[in-house]
């Protein structure tokens, strides 16, 4: 049986799933450096899976995939960061 994916994850979900530790999850939130904390209730934390993937696609620029001139743009910094 397929099952839909979880859109709130555990903390140690959320570790496994950006390959950290859950002291490194804890740390960013922390420092404000991860976002998606939702507080369910008092010591009930989840995270939002669509707003860490939203993240994650910001720090890599894969939003830029979504617009064909950003691509070339991308593709432009990145040659430009590999030969210095």
């Amino acid at each position: 049986m397929n099952t839909p994916l979880q859109r709130l994850l555990r903390t140690q979900e959320v570790s496994a799933y950006l390959s950290i530790s859950v002291s490194t999850v804890r740390r960013m939130s922390e420092r404000g450096e991860l976002p998606g904390r939702v507080v369910i209730r008092p010591g009930v934390v989840r995270w939002d899976r669509a707003v860490l993937d939203k993240y994650l696609d910001e720090c890599s620029g894969c939003d830029a995939y979504l617009d064909p001139d950003l691509v070339v743009l991308h593709e432009r910094k990145n040659r430009k960061a590999a030969t210095g």
